[in-house]
């Protein structure tokens, strides 16, 4: 037996190392492999349609401002009742408005789903933070035009104080999105 083991040890030693290396090899490939497809999945799933609903509410919040009388209201609710109580009831901004106001809000809800499903996974604190303030705006601004569309007249007492102006976008929210863009796809091998 002993000169078995002697015949053939210089062949299996070796043999059984590139065996045994292949696997770890295989191991690592297999985990990089699937680290890559982690992040793929965060581009393609969130990052992406994230970045899209920001670029069509910016369109639909550019078709908001078109109207030079309405250019400066868009963050005040009571200010635009006011404004829509003096138009006649066949103008069309009336309508128009209000269409625009329900997208925003659609769209704004569509990436308040996708930061709470994808919230774990955001790679960079910046751009976490920048999704904090931007669910709080969203939800503030929708609840300030609800007081709109809500049918009774705003109090002038509130109206005036400031209290009913909805949010602006959160600063900062583009440019963090795009570092994280960058790194999430550094990071999937694109």
């Amino acid at each position: 037996m002993i000169d078995f083991i002697k015949t053939w040890a210089p062949i299996l030693v070796p043999l059984l190392g590139l065996l045994a290396g292949t696997g770890w090899l295989q191991y690592y490939l297999n985990y990089r492999r699937a680290e890559r497809e982690k992040y793929r999945t965060l581009l393609e799933d969130f990052l992406l349609p994230f970045e899209a609903a920001l670029k069509l509410t910016q369109g639909v919040f550019e078709k908001l401002r078109d109207d030079r009388e309405l250019s400066n209201l868009e963050y005040h609710p009571g200010r635009l009742q006011q404004f829509f109580a003096t138009l006649s009831d066949d103008d069309p901004r009336k309508h128009r408005w209000k269409a625009y106001i329900e997208w925003l809000q659609a769209e704004n809800r569509h990436s308040e789903e996708l930061i709470e499903r994808f919230y774990g996974r955001i790679v960079l604190g910046e751009f976490k933070e920048a999704c904090d303030r931007f669910v709080a705006h969203a939800k503030e601004w929708e609840v300030m035009w609800k007081a709109l569309t809500s049918g009774g007249a705003i109090p002038s007492s509130l109206d005036e104080s400031g209290k009913l102006n909805a949010p602006q976008f959160p600063i900062g929210l583009e440019q963090a999105l795009q570092k994280e863009l960058a790194e999430v796809k550094r990071r999937a091998g694109r």
